[in-house]
């Protein structure tokens, strides 16, 4: 699940789904973003744990061949399960925008997509534009305090998506 607390944008980077401190904690997003991931950008964060959970696998996304057998991924909700596509994958400072989730207008944002884009590791077909919602998801790069490693995928909240039957 991705949890979000009303009050502490940080408590579930140390608390569980039970309320119990310690990890792994949760993956959530900050009171700042919608609920139903309607913001120009919701940035949903998790650990990058050692044991292949949580956001472990958003690393492998640093290689263009990871990107190029694994393009997709879904957002389930308990109304429907969406299709995303990464766009970028980037580290990022913690003083850098990643993690805007507010923009003035269409203008800004857009700048804003190309500026993420253009920092990616790997190269997508997917050009993002200001009529697009954008998912960031965000986890430690193992380069350092101040930098996180961040994907970042476009989804289409008017579409249903049903995973292939294997």
């Amino acid at each position: 699940p991705i949890l979000q607390h009303a009050t502490d944008n940080t408590y579930y980077l140390n608390y569980n789904i039970d309320g119990s401190y310690g990890y792994p904690g949760c993956i959530y997003t900050e009171n700042l973003n919608s609920k139903d991931f309607t913001d120009n950008n919701t940035v949903i964060y998790g650990h990058n744990m050692k044991n292949g959970s949580m956001f472990a696998d958003i690393i492998d996304y640093k290689k263009q061949s990871f990107f190029d057998e694994h393009p997709t991924a879904m957002l389930m909700t308990p109304e429907k399960n969406y299709k995303i596509e990464f766009f970028s994958g980037y580290v990022a400072n913690v003083e850098q925008d990643a993690w805007s989730y507010y923009f003035d207008n269409d203008e800004v944002f857009e700048q804003w997509l190309i500026s993420s884009k253009s920092k990616s590791n790997f190269a997508s077909d997917i050009v993002p534009n200001a009529n697009d919602e954008i998912l960031t998801l965000s986890t430690c790069s193992g380069a350092g305090y101040s930098t996180r490693w961040v994907v970042q995928a476009v989804w289409n909240q008017d579409a249903s998506y049903m995973p292939p039957q294997y």
